[in-house]
């Protein structure tokens, strides 16, 4: 709950696969030149992925940091590590993926429609 109420964030957009990697700054400070890293390790401990990539974040933004993919093996589990770091190396953001690309079963009489990342029941206006 902490981590997903900062004013700076590195998230993940997935469903049962990665899509892409976004930072959000919802401070009204221009954090300038950053740096965006990421470390994918599989259920066998395996390191998937690892790397990092410039970014600039200016004030009250969103920012799509790049397309993110990597090999996913069938029956393999992964954790996603994301950090954020200023130019000067201090840590920004911090957000970790356990699991992410298993939905999670839903309890009975909820909704069909969950948002797994923000743990939120997705209501619809009309029909489906």
């Amino acid at each position: 709950m902490m981590e997903s109420n900062q004013p700076v964030g590195i998230f993940m957009e997935h469903t049962t696969k990665p899509f892409a990697l976004h930072a959000v700054n919802d401070s009204l400070a221009d954090l300038g030149n950053c740096v965006a890293h990421w470390r994918v390790t599989s259920s066998s401990t395996e390191v998937v992925a690892e790397d990092s990539q410039p970014v600039r974040i200016g004030p009250d933004s969103g920012q799509k940091i790049r397309d993110f993919t990597f090999p996913m093996k069938e029956g393999e589990t992964y954790t996603v590590e994301l950090d954020l770091w200023s130019a000067d190396g201090k840590v920004l953001a911090h957000n970790v993926y356990v699991n992410p690309f298993q939905p999670q079963p839903r309890p009975k009489d909820y909704p069909d429609q969950m948002d797994d990342e923000l743990g939120m029941r997705l209501w619809w206006a009309g029909e489906k």
